[in-house]
């Protein structure tokens, strides 16, 4: 009896399990297991690409499978203001592992191309990001901002989903249990230490949510930025928020600074629904359309 091939589907996800997890390692050793960035979905003919985009980038170890409504076929964001909004969406692929700072340059210059390449006017030109993804997106537009790059200027919206602006208690429970037990006596814990500490640096990055710790986080302006939280509990209540908040990223976090330099034009929190699911969930694609839908 032969033994079945696994599906394309799982290789894919598992692929992407990899590279969150060594992905730097195997792209700078130029390892075929590493992912590289490119855009999916872009329409076969010139009259069928719309004056408005919408481009969904999927966080850490993820794929633009996250995107998929469970148990409707071809429903996702994307999906969706194609049908009603007349959006034509694209879906970033990328090696999730290498660090933010890299991947946002990579975006920039992808964004770059679309935008000239792109046969009719661009109207609009949102960027959509869940987790690790809109942290990409801050830094593609921070990359554009330095560079004084023409593309910026398409950019109408940002919205971050689920985004880890001020990082993830996870990783940095990571990041100081590797440093706890490098510094013990005990050769084993030493080792258990380096074992932990052998992490991508694009999970490294968020345990700040930031490529550059030196400098506090910003939003690029002429862009209205949204962000959206979400939560475990259904009563939402300032603890729960935070502890386990969407069982990976509390509220605070998501939400972001209260500073000048973060400059939000929206805000929603989605009580009782959690980290993976901010990516498909009826109710926030409504907010993501209402926001897209007030220029």
């Amino acid at each position: 009896m032969s033994t079945p091939r696994p599906s394309f589907s799982l290789y894919r996800e598992s692929l992407a399990i990899i590279n969150g997890l060594l992905g730097d390692w195997l792209h700078h050793r130029g390892n075929p297991l590493a992912l590289n960035m490119y855009l999916s979905g872009k329409p076969k003919t010139d009259a069928q690409c719309q004056r408005k985009i919408c481009v969904l980038v999927h966080g850490l170890t993820e794929t633009s499978s996250i995107w998929d409504y469970p148990k409707r076929r071809d429903t996702d964001y994307g999906a969706l203001l194609a049908r009603f909004e007349a959006f034509s969406p694209l879906y970033l692929h990328y090696n999730t592992g290498l660090g933010l700072r890299e991947n946002g340059e990579l975006l920039a210059a992808e964004l770059e191309r679309l935008v000239q390449d792109w046969p009719t006017p661009i109207d609009q030109l949102c960027l959509i990001g869940h987790s690790m993804g809109g942290l990409i997106i801050r830094a593609a537009c921070e990359v554009g901002r330095s560079e004084q790059k023409p593309w910026l200027a398409s950019v109408s919206e940002c919205v971050y989903l689920g985004t880890p602006h001020l990082g993830a208690p996870l990783a940095r429970l990571a990041h100081q249990g590797a440093q706890w037990l490098r510094r013990q006596e005990l050769v084993p814990l030493q080792v258990a230490g380096e074992l932990l500490d052998v992490r991508s640096t694009g999970i490294c990055n968020l345990t700040s949510g930031c490529w550059d710790t030196l400098s506090p986080p910003t939003l690029v302006t002429g862009i209205r930025h949204f962000v959206a939280s979400g939560s475990l509990h259904v009563a939402s209540n300032a603890r729960t928020d935070e502890i386990p908040g969407d069982a990976l990223v509390p509220r605070s976090s998501a939400r972001g600074p209260h500073s000048e330099v973060w400059g939000l034009a929206g805000e929603a929190h989605f009580a009782g629904v959690g980290h993976l699911r901010l990516a498909h969930h009826s109710d926030v694609y409504l907010q993501i359309a209402q926001w897209c839908r007030h220029q």
